[in-house]
């Protein structure tokens, strides 16, 4: 009636649920899929103008960007450095009368603020206040240039206010923050420039418009930069992210349709193909550890009695009905999780109890029994005396480990079931023990 097959129960946890369970869970991923694509598609809209994600989204790029961005900040940072402290040189010629100032701001103020800049960059890296910092530090660093340059007296200060554009370019070019702090600093710097040709002997001249030329054409150039290089990078964040969720989305598709190959969508527990697989990897387990004695297996094979008068006379759907009941009967009769039930036929069930001996299996074998007693479903046209679904069972308990060693226990099972039935149906036949119980 039942020949071999082949697996463990192992993967049953999942398969052993019933088919809404199963629905609900796919229900869930698909929501929470659709969510997100559905946030990467608002992403996509917002991009084109204000490089600005959805609240969600942007919480996301941050994290999904935030080790890439510190590794780069602390990969330029020596350029930074090395820049504003080699200034030294230009500090010596431009600005003589302000050297010593220059020296005390570029090496005691100027590298403290970068190093504590880049401490807590690599702190914050996962939220944007990051930028805001890096902000804050360019901010100071011009007013560092400043302190230096504005009150001298040297015939060449104002023109060394030139290098506030060395600024405006090492932080938004080399350090890159997002484009709005980029802007903030940029206005800030030239603000500062505005204060200290305001303040400065002579108001510079007429090098006052080539400097601010100079400085706004360099402000202008590096935000292009920094924009542009913004804009592609979250794009293809958004284009690395909607490739994910494809994946996602394919990988649920396959993982719904592997779990449907192994359900039987009537009664929604495992089918005869899981059946058969599990039976191989029970046989696999068995055989992979010689070393130790080999666990029992217990294996119920049972059948609904006299089911064809009760389909052809109740119909069809209450026929279903019937054996969706048996099958949740059977599913809450096992205890163990790596216990198996299987539809294997039209009314054919099976139920592997991994590591159980012959007693369990009769003591499982009473649940069932008293399971599908409860639900006490009538059936009229049987030809015996019975009134009610009733079932046969045959029981077989062995240590398969191989292929023919698991034939042969479902064999038993089988026989077992056949001789219940032989006897008047409505009974557990034991083929493991020497006469029936």
């Amino acid at each position: 009636m039942v020949h071999s097959g082949l697996s463990e129960a192992d993967e049953c946890g999942d398969l052993g649920s019933p088919v809404h369970e199963d629905r609900r869970q796919t229900n869930a991923h698909t929501k929470s899929f659709r969510a997100t694509a559905n946030v990467a598609t608002a992403g996509i809209a917002d991009l084109s103008y204000f490089l600005q994600f959805p609240s969600q989204l942007e919480r996301q790029f941050l994290a999904d960007t935030a080790s890439e961005r510190s590794k780069l900040l602390i990969r330029r940072s020596p350029v930074v450095m090395l820049t504003f402290v080699g200034m030294l040189n230009a500090d010596w010629f431009m600005v003589p009368d302000r050297f010593q100032t220059a020296l005390v701001i570029r090496t005691l103020a100027f590298i403290p603020l970068f190093l504590l800049t880049m401490h807590l960059f690599v702190r914050l890296s996962a939220t944007s206040l990051r930028d805001w910092l890096l902000t804050g530090s360019g901010a100071l660093t011009a007013l560092f240039n400043l302190l230096v340059i504005a009150p001298s007296i040297s015939p060449l200060a104002f023109s060394y206010l030139a290098t506030l554009a060395l600024t405006v370019v090492c932080w938004d070019s080399i350090l890159r923050p997002g484009f709005l702090p980029a802007l903030a600093h940029s206005i800030m710097v030239m603000a500062g420039f505005c204060f200290a040709t305001f303040v400065m002997p002579d108001h510079g001249g007429v090098l006052a418009i080539p400097i601010l030329v100079l400085l706004v054409s360099s402000m202008v150039f590096s935000l292009y930069g920094n924009y542009t290089l913004e804009r592609s990078e979250r794009a293809a964040y958004l284009q690395r992210l909607n490739q994910n969720l494809l994946r996602t989305k394919l990988g649920m598709v396959n993982d719904r349709l592997s779990r449907q190959a192994h359900l039987d969508p009537l009664t929604g527990i495992p089918n005869r193909r899981h059946f058969d697989d599990s039976l191989a990897k029970i046989v696999h387990s068995q055989s992979e550890r010689p070393q130790l004695l080999p666990d029992e297996i217990s294996v119920i094979l049972l059948d609904v009695d006299f089911f064809k008068p009760y389909n052809d006379n109740y119909g069809h759907p209450a026929g279903d009905r019937c054996l969706q009941a048996l099958a949740q009967a059977l599913f809450q009769s096992v205890r163990q999780p790596k216990d198996l039930v299987a539809r294997v036929g039209g009314e054919e069930f099976a139920v592997v109890l991994s590591n159980a001996t012959n007693h369990y299996g009769i003591e499982v074998s009473e649940r069932i029994h008293n399971a599908l007693k409860a639900l006490s479903m009538p059936h009229a046209f049987r030809p015996d005396a019975v009134n009610f679904v009733s079932i046969s069972m045959g029981l077989a308990t062995g240590t398969p480990v191989d292929q023919d060693s698991m034939m042969k226990l479902i064999s038993e099972a089988d026989q077992a079931l056949y001789r219940a039935k032989s006897l008047g149906r409505n009974r557990m036949c034991n083929g493991s023990m020497p006469s029936d119980t």
